[in-house]
């Protein structure tokens, strides 16, 4: 049963491995990214997959699943960036969804589900990075300190419609209080 499981894991790992290093030659042969860019956002790559393989076959804690995770989705964030010439003023939000996406898999590994205390903080990363990405790459034609003018009472409103899911979801959970 475990040299099963252990051969599985390395089906998994040596996927992986085969995808970022596709990935990253496809750009290079295609002439999208000059070698010399490729080696920070691969070694990014390839560090992460090893740390999460480590993680992974030794049951490690959600944090070295997240930084795993994080290590990984950076690199190919920076590859997506050598690739389409983006600035990091332009792109730097994305490190924050891959944050929220980094904490939201550590959570599901560690916990076996969702919970609030890990969603509602991956939940917010990914929208703050979400949010300051539609000013960073220009997609609305206001400022952000227009936005936060004029739109400020909307924190308001989703911190309340947050709550209150938060709520109800406890409540199916656990029954009503009596």
């Amino acid at each position: 049963m475990a040299r099963g499981k252990r051969f599985a894991d390395g089906i998994l790992v040596f996927s992986l491995i085969l995808i970022a290093a596709g990935s990253g030659l496809l750009l290079r042969t295609t002439g999208a990214v000059e070698t010399a860019e490729l080696i920070v956002p691969l070694a990014l790559i390839f560090g992460g997959i090893g740390v999460l393989t480590y993680a992974f076959l030794k049951s490690l804690y959600a944090r070295t699943i997240a930084s795993g995770t994080f290590m990984a989705l950076s690199g190919c964030i920076l590859l997506l960036g050598d690739a389409y010439s983006w600035e990091l003023m332009d792109y730097w939000p994305l490190f924050l969804v891959a944050m929220g996406m980094a904490v939201f898999i550590a959570g599901i590994c560690k916990w076996k589900g969702l919970r609030p205390g890990f969603s509602v903080t991956a939940i917010v990363f990914s929208l703050l990075g979400g949010l300051f990405s539609i000013f960073s790459f220009g997609s609305v034609r206001f400022s952000f300190r227009v936005f936060l003018r004029e739109w400020w009472p909307s924190f308001f409103l989703v911190a309340g419609l947050t709550l209150l899911s938060l709520y109800f979801w406890n409540r199916k959970r656990f029954g009503p209080r009596k």
